[in-house]
């Protein structure tokens, strides 16, 4: 497995259903990992999602991750 750079990462999937699937299994597979990975804060987005769940108002996204782990955004791609 090849090491990569810090950063965060940005998942296209098909729509909510995809979107809220791929969210759930990523909180099971990283809760199994417990320390051997850094934190991943999973944001999902779509249109049918709260505003107050919405990532505008969570955790921001960057290019450099953060010393604690990185963010996964899960979009739907329209």
């Amino acid at each position: 497995m090849c090491a990569q750079p810090p950063g965060d990462i940005l998942v296209f999937l098909t729509g909510q259903e995809e979107i809220e699937a791929t969210e759930e299994l990523l909180k099971q597979r990283t809760k199994g990992l417990g320390t051997r990975i850094g934190e991943l804060i999973i944001c999902p987005i779509y249109a049918n999602l709260p505003s107050e769940l919405q990532v505008g108002e969570g955790p921001k996204l960057s290019s450099q991750g953060s010393s604690k782990g990185a963010a996964c955004a899960l979009s739907a791609h329209s």
